[in-house]
């Protein structure tokens, strides 16, 4: 499975550059205080935030990429996938289940594939622990942990105030629990953990944005949409080929999309996003993010495409120099 991941994303990341040679005059990303959403970060554009919380050498969406990021001036914040467990305790993960591929029992024991919805979060983290490996770490050599919960994230970000939370909602039918009890739980959280970090929520369908919005009228978020929507098990190849063609014979739609929807930004892989599709959303004030930012040609047509928000998982030492041109 890691395997097959890692190809889809060499493939998509081929494309991406195909695309971005046959493309006109860079864009420009918007100045993110002036933007559609209330709470975004005044932070000049564009924004570079580590993928699951990592700068490429820690663990993917661990306690220990958090630590290691949080206040780094490479970034701007942080991305974090999250899965509510059975008794609706959001943690850190990216897929909807725990299955020995990535995880196992502390007692070494065999087991079947588990959806996180259907397992209490004291024996999720007593009785299993997982690796998510990292960029810089793509073999089976990654440490085992316990999965963190987003309380012990929020305990920690209130020391980087002026950091980004960007929380990924891994919503799916029959997979998760509803996104109205994701969006319950969170508001409760991020109201009792009294942080003043800026916050970016996303989901992955139009529906959602507005299941957001009656849950947070009392706290201010910024609302953003899946383009497209992916879920866990789908062949990334077919779902993000299809979208790409769509943008350019109907440029329109991502703009129209994320409009209907009530969003305040949408978050594409670049390859995904035609210019004129890109330049549409930037003249509604619409902010646009990308990821599979992990090479420095990705960065180059990140950049060149204007994204406001960029997820990645390059090593801050190795970002190029024209991803940091406008960070000076």
């Amino acid at each position: 499975m890691m395997l097959a991941r890692m190809i889809n994303r060499y493939i998509v990341l081929a494309l991406c550059a195909c695309l971005s040679a046959c493309s006109f005059a860079p864009l420009q990303p918007l100045p993110l205080e002036n933007t559609n959403s209330k709470n975004a970060s005044a932070k000049r554009a564009p924004v570079f935030l580590a993928h699951g919380a990592s700068s490429g050498s820690e663990p993917l969406n661990s306690m220990a990429a958090i630590k290691a990021t949080l206040g780094n001036p490479h970034y701007d914040g942080i991305e974090v996938d999250l899965v509510l467990t059975g008794d609706s305790i959001p943690v850190l993960a990216h897929d909807p289940w725990i299955n020995e591929d990535s995880c196992r029992r502390k007692d070494g024991a065999p087991f079947e594939q588990v959806l996180i919805k259907d397992i209490a979060f004291d024996e999720l983290t007593r009785v299993f622990e997982c690796r998510f490996l990292s960029a810089n770490h793509p073999a089976d050599d990654g440490q085992y942990y316990s999965l963190a919960s987003l309380s012990e994230v929020l305990h920690f970000a209130r020391h980087y105030p002026d950091d980004i939370l960007y929380l990924d909602l891994k919503i799916q039918e029959d997979m998760t629990q509803p996104a109205i009890e994701y969006a319950a739980e969170i508001s409760h959280q991020l109201i009792a953990a009294e942080i003043s970090n800026p916050i970016f929520i996303e989901v992955p369908e139009s529906a959602q944005i507005h299941i957001l919005e009656s849950q947070f009228s009392d706290y201010e978020i910024t609302k953003v949409l899946s383009y497209p929507a992916f879920y866990a098990g789908e062949n990334w190849n077919k779902v993000g080929a299809w979208s790409a063609l769509k943008t350019f014979v109907f440029p329109s739609r991502p703009l129209s999309i994320v409009t209907d929807a009530g969003a305040d930004m949408l978050m594409s892989p670049t390859v995904v996003m035609s210019y004129s599709s890109i330049k549409k959303l930037h003249h509604e004030r619409v902010l646009f993010g990308t990821f599979l930012v992990d090479t420095p040609k990705a960065f180059s047509s990140a950049i060149d495409h204007g994204a406001d928000i960029i997820i990645t998982d390059i090593s801050p030492s190795h970002m190029p120099e024209l991803s940091l041109k406008d960070k000076q």
